[in-house]
């Protein structure tokens, strides 16, 4: 600062500073939550009663005599998705190969799976169990030759899906088939029979069909469920089913009933497929 000369005095003189006794200043505290996922889901096969046996199919080394009489197989499409039906061969065919059937390995419902890198702890007010769910996630039901069941809440064919998550858009809830073959069949590798998959139709006794439909969601039954659906192959777009645009609060629910019918010649057995539902926060 420039001296002063104050005149009449003849003396140097400094301007007079006042110091601040406050300062203030604002800094934010910022604390990220990350948003956080888990889902249950539960059916009405709380046990492995329903397990059956799986088709093996095993080629015939040196076939003779009438292989139609013999219930050899013949086999087409590509690997892992062949399928198997009985030959008409009256005789032996030079270069083919036949197959037999048999019924080793057993088929145990789906029961249990990790809900989400959060097991262990709680979300929404849910505690996430560690391992696995409580209950079960397989949805079991019992027909005869040309007839049908249709799920509802007296028989349990259906599944109850509850997703919790505390992010603030919500969630999206999808499903589709976890294999590239979305028939009902007797054992995971494509062979027959099957029941196959159906989509904008009825389920119909003496038709061999099954397929799903949303029946409830936000724990509100649909008013007019729309008609039974084919489950999309693994390879094909997400079938969306239901969306939340909130968090949650006690879990959103869910639920998809199944319906399935039998030709009057449907092959007896325990026929299955694999569906697999993804929550997706948004």
């Amino acid at each position: 600062a420039a001296l002063g000369v104050v005149a009449g005095l003849g003396v140097a003189a400094l301007p007079a500073f006042t110091f601040a006794e406050t300062v203030t200043g604002d800094v934010d505290v910022i604390v990220e939550v990350e948003p956080a996922i888990a889902m249950t889901i539960t059916g009405n096969n709380d046990d492995n009663s329903h397990e059956g046996t799986k088709a093996i199919y095993t080629a015939v080394t040196e076939p003779t005599g009438n292989p139609s009489l013999q219930n050899y197989y013949e086999r087409s499409g590509q690997d892992p998705n062949y399928t198997y039906a009985l030959t008409t061969d009256k005789t032996v065919a030079s270069g083919k190969t036949y197959y037999q059937v048999s019924t080793a390995g057993t088929y145990q419902p789906v029961d249990a799976f990790g809900p989400s890198d959060i097991a262990g702890g709680t979300l929404d007010g849910h505690s996430i169990p560690g391992t696995s769910i409580t209950g079960t996630s397989s949805s079991y039901a019992s027909l005869s030759p040309s007839s049908k069941i249709l799920g509802d809440s007296s028989n349990g064919f259906r599944s109850t899906i509850t997703v919790y998550t505390n992010a603030t858009s919500g969630y999206t809830l999808t499903l589709k088939d976890a294999d590239t073959d979305n028939s009902l069949k007797q054992d995971g590798s494509g062979e027959v029979p099957t029941i196959a998959a159906v989509s904008s139709q009825g389920i119909v006794e003496g038709v061999s069909a099954w397929g799903y439909r949303v029946s409830s969601q936000h724990g509100t039954p649909v008013v007019t469920p729309g008609d039974w659906l084919a489950v999309p192959i693994s390879t094909g777009t997400a079938a969306s089913i239901s969306s939340l645009d909130s968090k949650t609060t006690n879990g959103d629910q869910t639920i998809v009933d199944y319906a399935v019918s039998t030709s009057g010649d449907q092959a007896t057995g325990i026929y299955h497929d694999v569906i697999t539902y993804t929550a997706t926060a948004i």
